[in-house]
């Protein structure tokens, strides 16, 4: 896998398929010569880690690089599909679409609703990092995927604080035609059936000058999670009306085109532009602890792949990039200039029932008491009428733009100085509309409470009907700029001395207003006609400074392996804490002013000390890549709920510190002209490192204790993939066999004690688990065959539980699937 794009050497390509593994060999060497078969070796694979193309085993930069045969031939579409096999990568996936991409054990929370993440993804050029909230860009036609591991700062700016993730695609070729296409039928165990079809075709225009690449993909992924019978947690109703089995099937659909012009020798332009939608008929978690509301008996017993909902969920994710791309070969230098504008729009339906219960039920709680609260008691806010169906609606519409121009010195100088600098500068808008809806909620108790407040705090008049519990209207601009650069002096023909910073300017401004009983479908809250809870909220942050970085590296073994060290930092930026509002449900005079004020948040940054070894050795037959690493987190934004005041309300703060120690590895093996082997090895191991104290001073302070782990990333994560190329021909192509072993260990869904929830959730222990996948097939080179199995012993695997519904819910991998793939391609002319 990781770099190597194509495990032999070009002699051996022309005469073999060259799609069968990038991991291995490309095809069985029956019959070669025995001079042409010593010839056999690991091809060197470029990257664009550094902004430079570079062979990625001289690159003193630690690198995991996933190679378009690799994408294909292990048929990789998105990222739960490649990430065991990447030692620094993880991935959660919180339904709704709310993914993170962590490296490095860079993450404080399983659950969050802040908008800075720690890993920054780069699709091309551009920067499409959105914390827990990340775009999934399918890989159709992909060039490389590229893990940088570690901060990345320097060159790739904010949220690359502990790595960088990029996506690279295809480019058009003026030199010569091609096309492909691509067919997948599959079935999955305990769930439904699917298909994948995909195709491009690269269009010389004008020769030498001119091409038109496009690309297209449809896909209709299959679920396996059921939506069983069961009475609501208030037993006055079913779900009847919503029972279906897999319900978390999902379609893909999408499109890439791209021109390229060569108006001389030196020059090079791209434009281009993607489009993606992805459609999912239902949340893929499974519900697997109801009877936490009653143990009456009445509860079905769930497995790892049920649910129960009250009303159907649905995730739908929209978006596109066009981009422009303008590259200059020039006998001074290299001068990159690239924009990009990327859109994307989302939304969701979520049943809510079980969520609004709780409060209910916490309602009835306090009622029961009698505490002479009109708060809690008759009359009071929680009381929906026993048996709340309810449901939430979001709607996020995101706008980025980004230009970075760059220069670099000449690639083939003889000097001993080479060096790199630039500028960046990206806006970011951002609108969202959450909604939350109550059936029924005109005539409770609830809704005429909230009445009473509107008309007692602010003399609104009261609303005759309306079944809105809660809207919220979010709007925020955030715009950055940097300048950055890195130069390298060869000390001597082995050693070398990198050295670079980055200096950077963020600010970002919103508007935060919320209220109750706006219309069905909310939209901005009109505050003379509608409870709005508190005044509209405008907030602003603005942040500058410098992170640097120090390498050195040195060549040993005639120049075929690599020795670096190296200190980098990376940094997550600040922001700004909406005010805490007034309370809205208590009596005249009880929150009088608004309980909080505007409170900053700083950025918070790690501190990276690497050692890493390159070596390639048995005549490049044979490859490993290591690094050890340790860094410090310091001022660990960390995000948890303002125990102030009645309304439950979150925010970040910023916590003393963290350590993380770790190990990566990756081998890969060309035993023989028949087999080869390639394993990688994550180790990690982090934790708080100091006492710390968050909303200290407050009657609800809360102490937290060094020692405590980090969440979401396993302890151990490593994988064994094996490739079998058989010595004979089956209808004039080579067989092939392959098995893929990956393993992770235990991790933990969130830091002990610490979450943006309304109500308290165990901390949860993510069982180890591992997965076979087996393919076996025939290439020829112009078409092949492959028949596979995914999730052989068709584990259930615990990806995460999500604490975010009051009960938890777990993310589950796929079961075992089987299905066969047709590929042909059209060849060159």
């Amino acid at each position: 896998m990781s770099g190597n794009e194509n495990p032999v050497s070009s002699n051996a390509k022309n005469l073999f398929s060259k799609n069968k593994l990038g991991l291995a060999v490309s095809a069985a060497v029956a019959g070669m010569p025995a001079a042409q078969a010593q010839e056999l070796e690991l091809e060197e694979i470029v990257v664009t880690a550094t902004k430079r193309a570079v062979s990625l085993q001289d690159v003193p930069v630690t690198v995991t690089a996933i190679s378009e045969e690799e994408i294909t031939f292990q048929r990789f579409k998105n990222f739960a599909d490649y990430v065991g096999q990447i030692p620094s990568l993880s991935v959660t996936d919180r339904q709704p679409g709310a993914q993170s991409v962590i490296m490095r054990g860079c993450a404080a929370q399983g659950l969050s609703f802040a908008d800075s993440a720690t890993t920054s993804v780069y699709l091309d050029e551009q920067p499409i990092t959105s914390s827990g909230f990340n775009p999934d860009p399918r890989l159709i036609d992909i060039q490389r995927v590229e893990a940088l591991a570690g901060p990345q700062g320097t060159l790739f700016g904010d949220a690359a604080q502990c790595g960088t993730l990029r996506i690279i695609t295809n480019k058009p070729d003026s030199t010569q035609y091609s096309s492909w296409v691509d067919l997948t039928a599959m079935t999955v165990t305990d769930g439904g059936n699917g298909f994948d079809v995909s195709a491009m075709a690269n269009i010389p225009l004008i020769e030498d000058k001119l091409a038109l690449r496009l690309v297209g993909f449809t896909a209709d992924d299959p679920g396996w999670i059921d939506n069983v019978l069961s009475p609501s947690p208030g037993q006055q109703r079913d779900n009847a009306a919503f029972v279906d089995d897999d319900v978390n099937s999902s379609t893909w659909s999408g499109a890439r085109a791209m021109l390229r012009f060569n108006p001389n020798d030196q020059w090079t332009i791209d434009v281009g532009t993607i489009f993606q939608t992805y459609e999912l008929d239902g949340f893929g978690d499974a519900d697997l602890n109801q009877q936490q509301y009653a143990d009456t008996g009445v509860y079905p017993t769930l497995d790892g792949r049920e649910q129960i909902r009250f009303l159907d969920d649905r995730w739908e994710d929209e978006w596109y990039q066009a981009s422009i791309t303008i590259e200059g070969n020039l006998d001074f230098g290299n001068i990159v200039l690239t924009g990009s504008y990327f859109e994307r729009d989302s939304e969701y339906f979520a049943d809510t029932s079980a969520y609004l219960n709780a409060f209910q039920l916490r309602g009835d709680y306090f009622r029961s008491g009698n505490t002479g609260d009109p708060y809690y008691d008759v009359g009071g806010i929680y009381d929906f009428g026993g048996d709340p169906l309810a449901s939430n609606f979001d709607v996020r519409d995101t706008k980025v733009q980004s230009f970075e121009l760059r220069y670099s010195t000449p690639d083939d100088n003889d000097s001993r100085w080479s060096a790199i600098v630039g500028a960046f500068y990206s806006q970011r808008e951002v609108d969202e509309v959450f909604i939350a809806n109550i059936q029924g909620l005109t005539g409770t108790a609830a809704f005429d409470y909230i009445n009473y407040a509107a008309y007692s705090f602010y003399g609104v008049t009261p609303n005759p009907s309306s079944d809105n519990w809660f809207s919220g209207f979010y709007t925020s601009e955030l715009k950055q700029w940097a300048i950055f650069g890195e130069a390298t002096v060869d000390v001597t023909e082995n050693l070398s001395i990198t050295a670079g910073g980055r200096f950077y300017n963020i600010e970002n401004d919103y508007l935060n207003q919320r209220a109750q009983l706006v219309g069905q479908s909310g939209g901005i809250p009109n505050c003379d006609v509608v409870y709005c809870l508190g005044q509209s909220e405008v907030g602003s942050s603005d942040e500058d400074g410098f992170v640097p970085k120090v390498s050195a590296a040195y060549r040993f073994g005639d120049n075929d392996n690599l020795l670096y060290a190296t200190y980098s930092e990376g940094f997550r930026r600040g922001g700004a804490n909406s005010a805490r509002p007034q309370s809205v449900f208590g009596p005249p005079g009880r929150f009088p002013e608004p309980a909080g004020t505007l409170s900053e948040y700083e950025a918070d940054t790690v501190k990276n000390y690497e050692l890493g070894i390159k070596t390639d050795s048995a005549d490049s037959r044979f490859r490993f890549n290591a690094a050890i690493y340790a860094l410090t987190w310091d001022n660990i934004q960390i995000q948890a709920t303002d125990p102030t005041g009645t309304t439950p309300f979150p925010g970040v703060l910023n916590f003393p510190e963290a350590e993380i120690t770790g190990a990566e590895a990756w081998m890969s093996w060309l035993a023989s002209d028949y087999l080869t082997f390639e394993a990688t090895l994550g180790i990690n191991e982090g934790e708080l490192s100091e006492d710390g104290i968050l909303f200290e001073g407050t009657v609800g302070e809360l102490p937290i204790s060094q020692g405590i782990d980090l969440p979401i990333v396993p302890d151990v994560q490593g994988s064994l993939n094996i490739n079998v190329n058989l010595p004979t021909e089956i209808l004039g192509a080579t067989p092939y066999i392959f098995a893929s072993y990956s393993y992770t260990g235990e991790s933990i869904n969130s830091l002990d004690g610490v979450e943006p929830l309304e109500f308290d959730s165990t901390t949860r222990r993510m069982a180890a688990y591992s997965t076979i996948d087996l393919q076996t097939g025939i290439d020829n080179g112009t078409w092949s065959a492959t028949l596979y199995v995914d999730n052989v012993t068709d584990e259930d695997a615990e990806l995460f539980w999500n604490n975010r519904w009051v009960q938890q819910r777990l993310s589950t991998n796929q079961p075992r699937t089987i299905g066969v793939n047709f590929r042909y391609n059209f060849g060159s002319q």
